[in-house]
């Protein structure tokens, strides 16, 4: 995989494993993945297939 994927997919789990009580989009973000999982809330967020490769990467770095 090309570096600079590799970077987003780093950036793409990142975003999904922070959490704030004082980011309105962190707590909705939360609260997706906490009732799809994170793979199907990546999916819908991203727009991207849930069975894609960096959908898959980013949650595997979770």
């Amino acid at each position: 995989m090309v570096c600079h994927i590799k970077n987003l997919i780093e950036g793409i789990a990142a975003a999904m494993h922070f959490r704030s009580e004082d980011d309105p989009q962190a707590q909705e973000l939360a609260a997706l993945i906490a009732d799809k999982g994170p793979q199907a809330a990546l999916a819908q967020i991203s727009g991207l297939d849930a069975n894609s490769e960096v959908v898959s990467e980013a949650v595997n770095r979770l």
